[in-house]
């Protein structure tokens, strides 16, 4: 995708190609799932979900925006750390206080934390810097607004691409 390289990304995941994310209400969802071939992404929506989505070896990263933020409490927090289990932050779904909250959580919880643009089309793509930016202005440093907008996410492909080969 050259328009992914022009916006300064050498690394991307595609929604249906790559990864495939699902919003799991029921844990029980998660054991029948079938994700081969994909990077799998949930979006837990009750804490019974985020629990079972945080243990279960079958899901790569949880995806987190102001949908699902409520349910974050130290318990999940620990399970994330315990777990080292990736969190994706999406930011086109995000508020500022999560935002703000992810940036605390990141520094104290998360080994491997992302934001990801989640863009559906070429003008939602938002630039590594423009991200870099956002997160400092949320009160992120920049060395950690650059760990969580190129090292992170890029640790984790390669880490997960040599996971599935």
């Amino acid at each position: 995708m050259p328009f992914l390289q022009a916006a300064g990304y050498s690394n991307y995941l595609l929604e249906g190609r790559e990864r495939l994310t699902i919003e799991l209400y029921d844990s029980e969802k998660l054991r029948h799932q079938n994700s081969s071939g994909f990077l799998l992404f949930v979006k837990p929506m009750s804490q019974n979900a985020f629990r079972k989505a945080l243990m279960d070896s079958k899901v790569n990263a949880i995806s987190l925006d102001d949908t699902n933020v409520r349910l974050v409490r130290r318990e999940i927090l620990n399970l994330l750390r315990i777990h080292r289990k990736p969190l994706e932050i999406l930011l086109n779904s995000s508020s500022s206080l999560t935002i703000s909250n992810s940036i605390g959580w990141g520094r104290k919880w998360i080994d491997t934390m992302f934001f990801s643009s989640c863009a559906t089309t070429i003008s939602e793509i938002w630039s590594p810097l423009v991200k870099m930016n956002y997160l400092v202005v949320h009160g992120a440093t920049e060395v950690e607004a650059l760990s969580w907008v190129f090292h992170s996410p890029r640790r984790f492909i390669l880490l997960a691409h040599s996971n599935t080969s």
